[in-house]
């Protein structure tokens, strides 16, 4: 599962995606402290994939909040 998770273009995933990836990744590296440290990087990118994502989102938002008011 976790060389599968690896290939994943993150760039890519949704945010629905991106957090099963995560939650797979946790559940993977709970008991393996190896595991967990060379999935760290990857977790990050994840991570960072998400919180893009939820820019967007709010990005959206605001513009519709901001078209509302204008009318």
């Amino acid at each position: 599962m976790y060389e599968h998770i690896k290939k994943v273009e993150v760039k890519r995933l949704s945010a629905f995606e991106v957090a099963q990836c995560l939650f797979y990744l946790h559940a993977l590296t709970k008991e393996d402290h190896d595991l967990h440290c060379e999935s760290q990087p990857l977790r990050e990118e994840l991570k960072d994939r998400l919180r893009e994502l939820r820019n967007e989102k709010d990005k959206v938002r605001g513009n519709s909040n901001t078209l509302l008011a204008e009318d």
